[in-house]
């Protein structure tokens, strides 16, 4: 009677340490789809030179918003075959009484110094998009665009859309 209880405790003991890796390994697996994971940016490094280019604003530069996002797993509405990491992203939306040259041209020339080079240009009366290019340390290609320019309506002083998104490390959500 003894040895059968001794026997039942430790199947129910390795069963229940089953259980806690299980859940440990779901817990481990669903924070990763929501954080971004360091093999997607190791060290922050593709963040980081993303974040350098806020140095192209206007010196009157009024943020509204901005969002620095490293990348995380994601999918195309579930679908199996297109999961993987979602870019690394920094936007920032501001507005600056510079004229559209002089806003344009301070962003070209910071750019340029910082290694990125001019890739597209879009002036037209009702938009303006001004485009770059960078190769990063691993040698994925960063993209930078500022666009807009235009008052919105209501809005006394005209405002703009920064990106700047660069690949992530490792397989990308894809099929979309």
């Amino acid at each position: 009677m003894k040895w059968r209880a001794f026997r039942h405790s430790r199947w129910t003991l390795g069963a229940a340490l089953v259980a806690v890796v299980g859940l440990s390994v779901l817990t481990a697996w669903f924070i990763r789809d929501v954080i971004g994971g360091p093999e997607a940016d190791p060290g922050g490094r593709i963040l980081r030179t993303l974040r350098d280019t806020d140095q192209a604003l206007p010196s009157d530069a009024h943020v509204l918003y901005r969002y620095d996002l490293e990348p995380k797993w994601d999918s195309c509405d579930g679908r199996p075959g297109t999961f993987g990491w979602d870019n690394v992203v920094v936007q920032i939306h501001f507005e600056s009484r510079g004229s559209t040259e002089a806003v344009v041209q301070r962003a070209d020339q910071t750019l340029r110094g910082l290694g990125w080079s001019p890739d597209y240009v879009n002036n037209q009366p009702t938009l303006v998009q001004v485009g770059w290019t960078r190769r990063l340390d691993n040698g994925s290609l960063a993209k930078a665009q500022l666009s807009d320019g235009v008052p919105d309506r209501g809005a006394a002083t005209p405002r703009w859309d920064f990106f700047a998104t660069a690949p992530p490390v490792g397989h990308q959500v894809s099929g979309c």
